[in-house]
């Protein structure tokens, strides 16, 4: 009964790892021209992964934010050698190969990996409207900008094929589109340890709590296996979160006001109590191991619930960091 209960939990955790990205749309073929004045289409982006927006370089209203994101998702993602970045320009009359190279250049687009796509005017809002689906045209008299365009960047698989919708004015939409991105192009193996990590807290928490119930009925056998069991997965997932960390680094929480504090809450009481649980561990196994079950008992009743706290605060985590939509 507790190995199905481990087996579904794991199912469970694991299966957070998302449902596949639905397809919203085919982007329809295209030939123009980047800052370096090559030709880029959709024949030469097909079999790569591209994130793309509409912009043009005069507008001072959203679009020097969505160019932030632009270059901060080419930082972030430089390890995914076959993602390419394409920005349209809504306004090629003024945004002519030389604008754009100078544009590129002052926002560090790498030519080649970001692609800034200028050519004629109606083919260009044409595919914006028929083929990504957002608006673009004359904005009405007065307004705060003479070109009408959408703030969100989107992601097309190497397919051509959209997979996503992002909003540039929300920090967590972002976080997520580099996470799409990175599951679309396929991502480093290491990147599926999060994942794991958190089955693994999963099952030690059932570990732990099974242990517990067993040494209440005196059964000892049974509490003694659950709990090396628990202490073999600890170490399982302290060597998985070093491989992890040591590989991709550290992510950063997207949430921002209250959540955020309630998350770094959870986040600084876990990481403290993980860092003690080493040697109380240690020594609650230390003294079981030779039958010292007086002074087992006495530490004992500190390791259990810290251990289990950070066991379940660890799947909290996981999921305010990777699944939460704040």
């Amino acid at each position: 009964m507790k190995s199905d209960t481990i087996f579904l939990l794991l199912l469970a955790v694991l299966g957070c790892r998302g449902a596949e990205l639905p397809v919203l749309g085919t982007v329809p073929g295209f030939a123009l021209t980047d800052q370096t004045g090559a030709r880029v289409g959709l024949a030469e982006l097909r079999g790569r992964v591209w994130i793309a927006d509409f912009i043009f370089t005069s507008c001072a209203g959203i679009c020097p934010g969505m160019t932030a994101r632009m270059a901060e998702a080419q930082e972030r993602l430089r390890d995914l050698a076959d993602l390419r970045l394409v920005s349209f320009t809504v306004d090629p009359e003024t945004d002519t190969v030389e604008t754009l190279a100078r544009y590129g250049k002052r926002h560090g687009a790498e030519p080649g990996r970001w692609h800034l796509l200028t050519g004629e005017r109606a083919a260009i809002h044409r595919l914006s409207i028929e083929g990504f689906k957002l608006g673009a045209g004359p904005a009405p008299d007065g307004g705060p900008e003479p070109i009408l365009h959408s703030s969100k960047l989107v992601l097309v698989d190497r397919a051509g094929r959209i997979r996503g919708y992002y909003d540039t004015e929300e920090e967590a939409v972002v976080e997520r589109l580099l996470d799409d991105a990175r599951r679309l192009v396929g991502a480093p193996w290491f990147l599926v340890l999060p994942h794991v990590n958190a089955a693994l807290n999963a099952t030690s928490a059932v570990l732990l709590l099974s242990g517990w119930a067993c040494i209440r009925r005196k059964r000892i056998g049974a509490h003694k296996a659950f709990m090396l069991s628990a202490v073999a997965v600890s170490l399982l997932f302290l060597t998985s979160y070093v491989i992890y960390h040591a590989n991709a680094g550290s992510k950063r929480f997207p949430g921002t006001g209250p959540i955020r504090t309630v998350y770094l809450t959870i986040l600084l009481t876990h990481t403290v109590l993980a860092i003690s649980l080493v040697p109380l561990v240690s020594v609650t196994l230390r003294r079981a191991l030779r039958a010292d079950f007086v002074r087992h008992r006495r530490i004992a009743r500190v390791t259990f619930p810290v251990w289990v706290y950070v066991s379940v605060t660890g799947v909290i985590v996981y999921w305010m960091l990777y699944h939460g939509r704040w």
